[in-house]
């Protein structure tokens, strides 16, 4: 199961260093690329970059992807930030060169992301925003794949989650629900990764080429990534409220074979809708915003996405007595499960709430949510 997978990488990456590592080179160098650029744009980029706007956005998008870059490095190298923001864990370097740079703690971390961001916004405020591919205008004329400014409204509301800021996360998280212009997928028998309502995303040249192997077969599954009946029923909640739900429906979210469940959201061979990896989606909005307001008003967007992906409104959660701030964290830990299922999301809802044991858990205790700083940054960087 997804679960089981995400607790063993988890672990394995806490218990070999080199793993984690790779994760924060990778971050890093992708970090210094953009310091680069964003150097060359303030000390170059005005006497070179001449076109009424485009300066603005190459910055806006630069800031918002080094944010995005430092806040998944925040949240893996990061402690549980509700019990710990003091903790030091990673170097802010916005400069591109070799100099060491100490560990600041998770708090001043989150505050430097934020503040990239806040620029972010106010250089991307007039993006027009063109999700419509213009072959005569390429940089304004696809929009939807960069970090545009919903993705920095979208980003912005994860970050103020992540820290406890609930009143901000719903402010931003409604900005994009309102402003983005995106409607949640009804159908996702052609759109399989959700394409439609995803705010920002990559592409992947030759996706099914390169991914063959994890996907290559419906019905032999050895090294496929796959996930039986019995878990995917307990996951969608088949039996009780699931059964049309597009997340598991048989060629819409999952093709069903002969022995499990094959997950379909880098299987699409529609051109309009492959090769696309979802990096934050509008449901996610509807998610953050429902962990933010009122028990009351919760539920409405719990409930918007369900009814969207086709859960009945008969089996609507609904604002009673018995439903408190247990049962709402419980219906967004279910909801996580099924919408991000292959996003890589769901591990940072359970890290955020410090949840010490999942279903089919197959460790004990979940102590893997923190990964070890790695050995290089101790030895060159005055890590600790």
């Amino acid at each position: 199961s997804s679960e089981t997978l995400i607790v063993r990488v988890a672990s394995l990456i806490a218990q070999h260093g080199v793993l984690a590592a790779i994760l924060a080179g990778l971050q890093f160098g992708t970090i210094a690329n953009l310091n680069n650029l964003l150097y060359r744009l303030e000390h170059e980029g005005k006497d070179v970059v001449l076109t009424d706007g485009y300066w603005n956005l190459m910055k806006g998008e630069a800031l918002g992807l080094r944010a995005f870059h430092y806040f998944d490095l925040l949240r893996l190298y990061g402690p549980v930030y509700s019990e710990d923001p003091e903790m030091k864990c990673l170097p802010w370097r916005t400069e591109f060169n070799a100099d060491q740079k100490s560990l600041e703690s998770a708090g001043v971390i989150a505050q430097h992301i934020l503040e990239d961001l806040t620029q972010a916004e106010e250089l991307l405020k007039d993006d027009p925003l063109n999700y419509k591919n213009d072959l005569n205008n390429p940089f304004l004329g696809l929009r939807k794949h960069r970090m545009n400014k919903m993705a920095v409204k979208a980003l912005m509301a994860r970050v103020y989650l992540w820290i406890g800021d609930k009143e901000n996360a719903a402010l931003k998280a409604k900005e994009v629900i309102e402003q983005c212009g995106l409607e949640l997928v009804i159908s996702n028998i052609q759109d399989a990764s959700l394409y439609d309502e995803t705010i920002f995303c990559l592409g992947m040249d030759d996706m099914a080429n390169t991914l063959k192997d994890d996907w290559k077969s419906i019905n032999t599954y050895s090294n496929e990534l796959y996930i039986s009946y019995d878990n995917a029923n307990t996951v969608f909640e088949r039996t009780t409220i699931g059964l049309n739900d597009i997340r598991y429906r048989n060629s819409y979210g999952f093709i069903h074979g002969n022995n499990g469940l094959m997950c379909r959201k880098y299987l699409s061979k529609d051109k309009n809708y492959s090769e696309k990896i979802p990096l934050i989606r509008l449901s996610e909005m509807y998610y953050i915003l429902a962990e933010s307001v009122s028990l009351k008003e919760s539920v409405t967007y719990i409930n918007k996405v369900r009814n969207a992906r086709g859960i009945s409104r008969n089996n609507n959660i609904e604002a009673n007595d018995s439903y408190d701030e247990a049962a709402r964290k419980e219906a967004l830990n279910k909801e996580y499960q099924k919408d991000f299922f292959a996003e890589g999301q769901y591990f940072y809802f359970l890290k955020r709430h410090n949840y010490k044991t999942v279903w089919r858990c197959p460790v004990e205790k979940m102590d893997y949510y923190v990964l070890p700083t790695p050995d290089d940054e101790i030895a060159y960087g005055n890590g600790k």
